[in-house]
């Protein structure tokens, strides 16, 4: 994982994995739940009701519901070579 920050104190997190050893062995669940431990963490690290955890849990709501959807249809794209 990498994160970098941009010119607005904002982070971008640059989350990436070769699934290709293990694509047969994971599981949806293995991956939502995955996901939202780690942005559920990210929640609960700022004090409740302060503006950084509502913009976190937003964040989390969304991204979740982004993760679901890609999973459910499964967006592939491959890279072209210059054949």
């Amino acid at each position: 994982m990498q994160s970098f920050r941009l010119k607005n104190d904002s982070v971008l997190l640059l989350v990436t994995a070769d699934i290709v050893d293990m694509y047969m062995s994971i599981t949806k669940h293995f991956v939502l739940s995955t996901v939202d431990e780690y942005l559920l963490a990210r929640v609960e690290k700022h004090p409740l009701g302060t503006q950084n955890r509502k913009a976190a849990e937003a964040f989390r709501s969304t991204c979740m519901q982004l993760a679901i959807f890609l999973l459910e249809n499964f967006f592939i794209y491959t890279l072209a070579g210059d054949d």
